[in-house]
């Protein structure tokens, strides 16, 4: 199975670890060597028991999407790309420490 790993050096000097394809596996840990081997501990604890099967479902073109009545309603909002900015900023400004440790998986789990 080919994964994408995400290694991310964080400023408390520990390195996090994700999957790109299963964003809910997420490790800290003290090496960048360390975070990668955690990670693939576990993933493959969780897929010990699990069968991979790829199935094709045929979505039919006509398939109603519900959000699509929504596609480019702020395409004329003079104000949205300013609030965007606002929010992203915001969430830069908080940085790492505010993140719940639950948010991270741990051999444990």
């Amino acid at each position: 199975m080919d994964l994408t790993l995400l290694v991310k050096w964080l400023e408390s000097g520990q390195y996090e670890a994700s999957v790109f394809e299963m964003p809910s596996y997420r490790v800290k840990a003290e090496s960048r060597e360390s975070a990668i081997e955690s990670l693939k501990t576990i993933i493959l604890d969780q897929i010990k028991d699990v069968e991979a099967v790829k199935v094709n479902l045929p979505i039919p073109s006509s398939a109603h999407n519900p959000w699509k009545n929504l596609f480019g309603i702020f395409q004329d909002d003079v104000y949205f790309k300013e609030v965007v900015e606002i929010i992203q900023a915001e969430r830069e400004a908080l940085g790492d420490e505010d993140i719940d440790p639950g948010y991270y998986m741990t051999q444990d789990s």
